[in-house]
């Protein structure tokens, strides 16, 4: 849902690709959980979870009157991915 791109935009736009070779990541659906002795230690220790999520729809100041989302775009407002 996208309108045809001036020529100074895609001039404007690049794309690079990355090969990722190896990746990991410390996943837990149980929490925090330290050793015992750990828990000796004056060191914070727990979960920060990170979300993904799409906001309110914010109008730009200079549509046409009349001009709103499409069905599409208001469906995704408001969610968390």
């Amino acid at each position: 849902e996208l309108r045809d791109s001036h020529e100074r935009e895609v001039k404007m736009t690049g794309v690079i690709q990355l090969n990722i070779e190896s990746a990991s990541a410390k996943i837990s659906a149980a929490g925090a959980e330290d050793e015992d002795e750990d828990y000796d230690i004056p060191v914070w220790a727990g979960v920060l979870p990170i979300t993904t999520s799409i906001g309110s729809l914010q109008d730009d100041e200079r549509l046409l009157p009349g001009v709103g989302p499409s069905d599409v775009v208001k469906a995704m407002q408001d969610r968390t991915l």
